[in-house]
């Protein structure tokens, strides 16, 4: 544990340094997210710090597979996967890629991770046991290129992505600990640390003073990926806690990319549509109070149905499934208050 806890705060201050070092890379270069009409900022901003995420992160991994913290199953999972989906997003952030690119690797990568770490031949929802097979590999291939994709979308405004896998992965921590399944937990707190040192810099007080970028998002995307297929082959409830504990994510997400394409617009055309962004633009919220809303009911509500599902893991797919309606009523009533922006457009950091 000592271990755990020594490269918690090294990753804390080491992404710290090294995001305010971009910083001033980026500002020198000129590698700034500039505003339009579909932005939901005012100023040019640095963006890219989520290399230092990346670089934090991977570098901690390898000090605590070293020290017997971590399995060398993990790191395998993890390092080829997360460069690929990291690489492609800084490319992005530097010189912009095609979505063709971008989504082909993302696909190699979800086949990766799925290959190393496939879904349990066995889903549990309640009393039932379902064995779907085949089925099951191609929900997780598509899950993990959905959960890529989702958290880049979501990436749009001051701290939101930042203060989601800092509130995550200390959830999925908690549960991992009371679990015993520390190979796991130790990675889930170096993530929070990691991204806490960067969320420094992003917080919105006033503004945040750099973008995670395409970079970070992806990769975290993709981590909290491996920790769902990874876990899930090893307990009855991981293949819920994980999806679950981005709820707040993955209902506006999914529920305003499936209004897009019912309306024949393209997946990935820029818009400003999502619940978050129309409470911090159309609702005037601004980016601080809809952040703090967002981590709230993530580590309130959220949080409280994953700590339920370790005391009562028979009746995990049903409660997941309970713990989400509210936010997709939530999601309605915030289209039905403000209307969206006539400018379409969603501005990722």
């Amino acid at each position: 544990m000592g271990v755990t806890v020594a490269s918690v705060i090294l990753a804390l201050i080491a992404t710290w340094r090294l995001t305010a070092g971009i910083i001033d890379y980026s500002l020198n270069r000129e590698i700034l997210d500039r505003p339009e009409a579909r932005s939901s900022h005012s100023q040019p901003t640095p963006r890219g710090g989520g290399l230092a995420i990346v670089g934090v992160f991977l570098a901690g991994n390898v000090s605590l597979w070293v020290a017997g913290m971590a399995e060398a199953e993990w790191l395998l999972v993890l390092v080829p996967g997360g460069c690929l989906v990291a690489g492609l997003g800084w490319l992005d952030d530097r010189w912009g890629l095609s979505p063709a690119w971008r989504l082909g690797g993302h696909v190699l990568a979800a086949a990766w991770l799925v290959w190393l770490s496939p879904p349990p031949p066995v889903l549990f929802f309640g009393s039932l046991e379902l064995a779907w097979g085949w089925a099951g590999v191609v929900v997780a291939f598509l899950g993990v290129i959905w959960l890529i994709n989702m958290y880049n979308f979501m990436d749009g405004i001051d701290g939101l992505s930042g203060g989601t896998a800092v509130v995550t992965a200390l959830g999925g921590g908690l549960i991992l600990l009371l679990s015993g399944r520390l190979t796991l937990f130790a990675p889930s707190l170096l993530l929070a640390a990691s991204v806490l040192g960067f969320l420094f810099w992003n917080w919105p007080n006033p503004r945040a003073k750099i973008f995670m970028g395409d970079v970070g998002s992806g990769f975290l995307g993709y981590v909290f990926a491996a920790f769902w297929l990874v876990d899930g082959r090893e307990s009855k409830i991981g293949l819920w806690l994980w999806p679950l504990l981005l709820g707040t994510f993955l209902v506006d997400a999914t529920l305003t990319r499936l209004v897009l394409f019912y309306r024949e617009r393209n997946f990935y055309r820029p818009h400003r549509t999502h619940a978050y962004q129309r409470l911090a633009n159309e609702g005037n919220w601004g980016h601080s109070q809809t952040t703090i809303t967002y981590l709230a009911i993530q580590g309130v509500w959220l949080g409280g149905w994953s700590l339920g599902l370790w005391f009562f893991p028979d009746a995990a797919g049903p409660m997941s499934l309970l713990a989400l309606l509210p936010l997709v009523v939530g999601w309605l009533v915030v289209r039905r208050l403000y209307p969206a922006d006539p400018r379409g457009g969603d501005q990722s950091e």
